[in-house]
């Protein structure tokens, strides 16, 4: 929150509000707040876009992707409108392949184990995706 004071002096609080918030704790008890993070830039709202993923980036992030390129990820949920089974997650996967993808949806292969479509779809898409 930003507010300005009838003395012209900005105030800015950032994280929980407490008028906005009402959390309570029994005798003994502990409250864990999150994090509250800010950024400032003379350069306007893209400075301060930049700014604040440069610090996520070099000093938040715990990721070991952080500094890397990630391996591309076939997400066919729109593609497919979510009506799929082992052929189409193959033809899919192969199609991606051809392109560089490296992995799929978890949640596809799952889905496609859990059918009764007489394919294993573990199997199916991870032998395509990694030949």
């Amino acid at each position: 929150m930003v507010e300005r004071n009838s003395t012209g002096l900005d105030r800015v609080q950032i994280g929980m509000n407490p008028l906005h918030l009402s959390w309570p704790i029994a005798p003994g008890g502990t409250f864990n707040s999150p994090e509250a993070v800010a950024v400032y830039s003379a350069q306007g709202l893209g400075g301060m876009s930049r700014s604040f993923h440069r610090l996520y980036r070099d000093h938040l992030s715990r990721s070991s992707w952080t500094h890397k390129d990630r391996p591309v990820l076939i997400n066919h949920w729109e593609a497919t409108e979510f009506d799929y089974d082992g052929d189409i997650i193959y033809r899919v996967a192969k199609a991606g392949n051809d392109l560089g993808c490296k992995l799929v949806s978890r949640l596809s292969v799952q889905r496609v184990s859990a059918d009764n479509t007489g394919r294993d779809g573990r199997c199916l898409v991870r032998q395509q995706i990694s030949s």
